[in-house]
């Protein structure tokens, strides 16, 4: 066995897993990436899209994808699996039993010689079943490793493959059992994502009978440049164009029969899923059909509006009900219940897509009984609470994104990042890495220029005439070399990249494909392990600038990025080598805010014998938690966590606090900051290599809303957390009557110009807190929301449950038509309509509670 006891075990390599390990492996630490699939990248590789900026997925995630396979730091072992984990002091021993290939992975060169003449087909996992893949395959065209599998449950042993090899990499007659790896590691990660849910149960809808009804997944691959179709959205069971869609919303998720959390993310990828098929065709008629629109994030709720304004989506607050098909036209008939009408309506349709839930993966309750951790009661890996959301109950073993619950791939590479710091907890323990300087070759007047244009699969090649691009690139001048390739970004294609540049001794480097924003890094970094100097290389980017813009008329797209190549091939003759300058860094950091954010960094960062300064403008540290009387859903006191907090770090001797301090300048670069501060009236100047922002938001004051500032029994949330930290609601007042409103979205998720157009995330579950709290204390206490959605997420869908069970009233209001507030002898009156019903409501309240947003601080 291997003394690898320094090092890390990253157990899965989707999104969250790959950014763990890079983090890691940044810092100078031994990573040991594990993937049971035969390629990582996880789920995102299978997406087209990401939301809300309609970011191609996989050039996000490719070239993290490559860097993780060329990372002196990080060993991957992909179509890999843990079988066994025991404790040894201060490290685990850990066996991974790593499955045959039956392919030689060091001879392997991904040409696909073999999937090309093997006469086996059966469906591709990858496509979701619609396309089919050989008996021996490679999963997909950006794979890493770029290394065939054999599955010998389909194989026929004919050994066609074998012949076909030209570098005699199949090894057919290798044991079955593959290898058993044993390593020694200080700190496990589990990343091992998520499965979706089967919706074949619910026979209403017909998932099982019906080719047309599909899964969001399934949707996803359709749509893709890369997929089954090329992009073209069809019906599956004629290959006739789909011109009506309908996407039903929390298939198998909100629902005690399935899963009664919500899945989070499905509402957001629905409206993604939209706007890219509106995209694709114009004329296209899209439904959502969807309960509450739970649009978390920043950004979301603009997008959702986009989808109304912009491409015409159309949203129908439901019930769905059934999908059924029409005898003879293929179409399918969606019934449902509209809310609004409370009536049972029909829509007719060439696609259905189901949304389905996201599940645990099928490997998670036998890796939680391996590393012996908690799972929760669906089935997903249990952390200690929600303050501490990737800690497990065993010491140094960590969760990361979906395995722990549902969330969206942000979330996910946050924890990843997350996991890396809490893993490695001391700088003492880190890896020293020398990095070896590549031996570059001499550059002469003389220009050899090479240029590569991709494909992009459909999203370049689909619109512009590649070989045509080539074709007229190879006639300028000073080009030695031009070629295309289906995606430049694969790991395979890097390796070309560096044959060429040596073999034909190109000097300068053109690259024709996607976006800098995602490929400059990992094109420079090829120019550099084949020798070029990275600065030697030129981008053009024919694809947000071509032909996306310029989706129908290919052959102006075609022209235009011959002009673009060729404005890219005269920028590179003027390039010159360049060196990177090498800096003394400043090994301290500044963290501006003293609330829970800025505290917790200061933790982390101190833990790994880092010195912190640490500002806070008020002579208080704990921000906005010291204005609450209770957080989480067990409504704790903050200001216990707050202070375990302090406790941590203000005894330390690598922490320097300015309290009632403000900033007058920051100057300098990165690595190596001047920051003027005033403290107390006095001006100091202190150093640091890095900048942490943590100056936190402040409540929305809602003036002109709601008779805000009529009646004093009228609160903001906040307000209200302060008359519960006062006297007011005293535990005696066991027999307390009082009916209290609470209205959301007072000036949240306004449109553009009229307010803040954001959902803010927290206010749903704030308030359906406070209400399980005061029922629990005031059983007597009659709450009733004003909601335009009930927004809480994940697990929380549990507590939104509780609250309707405890008598709460729920009286759903639109937009346009809000709440009237006015008073009459003594009492507050709130005058609302109600959505399905021809008649206001009018009741007489105590209080009211107003669920405002989180907006900027004041100095940001």
């Amino acid at each position: 066995m291997a003394d690898n006891s320094n090092y890390i075990l990253v157990i899965g390599a989707g999104a969250a897993g790959i950014q763990a390990a890079l983090d890691l492996a940044d810092q100078g630490n031994k990573v040991i990436l594990v993937e049971k699939s035969p390629s990582i990248g996880g789920h995102m590789a299978q997406l087209d899209k990401t939301f809300p900026t309609n970011d191609c997925s996989i050039c996000i995630l490719a070239p993290k994808m490559v860097e993780c396979a060329r990372h002196p730091n990080i060993k991957i072992y992909s179509y890999s699996e843990i079988i066994e984990s025991k404790r040894k002091n201060t490290y685990f021993k850990v066996k991974i039993r790593k499955k045959q290939r039956y392919v030689n992975e060091e001879k392997c060169t991904g040409c696909r010689s073999c999937s090309d003449i093997c006469p086996i087909k059966v469906p591709n996992d990858f496509d979701c079943g619609l396309r089919l893949r050989s008996a021996i395959y490679i999963p997909f065209a950006q794979a890493v490793p770029n290394v065939a599998v054999l599955d010998r449950d389909s194989c026929i042993e004919c050994r066609s493959c074998i012949k076909a090899c030209p570098s005699d990499a199949i090894e057919f007659d290798n044991s079955p059992e593959g290898e058993i790896i044993e390593v020694k590691v200080k700190s496990i990660i589990i990343a091992t994502g998520y499965d979706l849910f089967d919706p074949s149960p619910i026979a209403r809808y017909h998932y099982a009978d019906y080719e047309n009804v599909i899964t969001g997944l399934e949707f996803e691959r359709l749509m893709c440049a890369s997929g089954p179709t090329g992009g073209k959205i069809i019906r599956l069971s004629d290959d006739k164009p789909a011109n009506e869609i309908v996407i039903i919303h929390c298939v198998g998720s909100r629902n005690i029969n399935y899963n009664e959390y919500c899945s989070k993310v499905c509402c957001m990828y629905a409206t993604k899923q939209a706007i890219v098929a509106k995209e694709h065709n114009q004329r296209l008629r899209i439904r959502i059909l969807y309960n509450d629109m739970r649009v978390y994030g920043k950004g979301f709720q603009e997008y959702i509006e986009r989808a109304k304004d912009d491409y015409n989506v159309e949203y129908i607050k439901s019930h769905p009900y059934s999908i059924e098909k029409e005898p003879n036209s293929g179409k399918l008939i969606v019934t449902y219940e509209n809310i609004s009408s409370q009536k049972l309506e029909t829509i007719k349709a060439d696609l259905a897509v189901l949304c389905t839930t996201m599940i645990p993966s099928k490997s998670t309750e036998e890796l939680s009984n391996i590393l012996d951790v908690n799972m929760d009661k669906y089935g997903f890996i249990k952390t200690q609470d929600a303050i501490n959301p990737i800690i497990t109950n065993q010491p140094y073993i960590y969760v990361i994104g979906t395995c722990e619950s549902p969330k969206d791939i942000p979330e996910s590479i946050g924890e990843g990042s997350a996991s890396a710091s809490f893993a490695c907890s001391s700088k003492q323990n880190l890896i020293s890495q020398i990095e070896e300087k590549p031996n570059l070759i001499e550059i002469s007047d003389n220009l050899r220029i090479g240029v590569f244009i991709c494909h992009c699969g459909t999203n370049i090649g689909g619109i512009i005439n590649v070989k045509e691009v080539v074709d007229e690139i190879k006639k300028e001048k000073n080009v030695i070399y031009a070629t295309d390739n289906l995606y430049t970004c694969s790991n395979d294609t890097q390796d070309i990249i560096k044959k060429a540049i040596k073999e034909k001794k190109i000097n300068r480097l053109v690259i024709a494909s996607c976006t800098p924003r995602t490929h400059e890094d990992l094109f420079m970094k090829t120019c550099e392990e084949g020798g070029l100097n990275p600065y030697l290389f030129e981008f053009a980017n024919i694809r947000e600038q071509c032909s996306w813009v310029h989706m129908n008329e290919p052959e102006k797209a075609t022209e235009k990025a011959i002009n673009l190549v060729k404005m890219a091939i005269s920028r590179a003759k003027y390039l010159k080598p360049q060196s990177r300058i090498e800096v003394k860094i400043n090994p301290s950091v500044l963290i501006i805010g003293g609330g829970v954010s800025g505290l917790a960094a200061a933790y982390a960062i101190i833990k790994k014998g880092f010195s912190v300064n640490l500002i806070e403008k008020t002579d208080e540290l704990g921000g906005y938690l010291n204005k609450l009387h209770g957080i989480n859903n067990n409504f704790q006191d903050p200001r216990v966590f707050i202070n375990n907090l302090k406790e941590k770090i203000l005894n330390n001797k690598y922490l320097n606090l300015f309290l009632k301090t403000e900033i007058l300048n920051i100057s300098g670069s990165i690595g190596n900051f001047e920051v003027e501060l005033k403290i107390n009236g006095e001006k100091k100047t202190i150093k640091a290599g890095t900048i942490i922002v943590a100056i936190g938001a402040r409540e929305f004051i809602p003036d002109n809303y709601f008779g805000y500032n009529m009646n004093p029994k009228i609160l903001t949330q906040t307000e209200f957390h302060k008359l519960l930290d006062s006297n007011e609601y005293s535990e005696s007042e066991m027999n307390r009557k009082e009916k209290i409103a609470f209205i959301q979205c007072v000036g949240a998720r306004e449109k553009q110009g009229k307010g803040n157009t954001y959902c803010a995330n927290i206010c749903c579950a704030n308030s359906l807190r406070i209400i399980k709290y005061l029922k629990e204390k005031f059983p007597k206490i009659e709450p009733i929301v004003f909601y335009r959605d009930i927004n809480v997420y994940g697990k929380d869908e549990t507590l939104y449950r509780e609250v309707r069970s405890l008598g709460t009233t729920f009286i759903r209001y639109k937009k346009e038509n809000p709440p009237k507030i006015s008073e009459k002898h003594g009492k507050i009156i709130i005058k609302s309509s109600i959505i399905s019903r021809e008649y206001d409501v009018e009741v007489d309240v105590d209080r009211i509670i107003l669920a405002t947003p989180l907006i900027p601080a004041k100095d940001t």
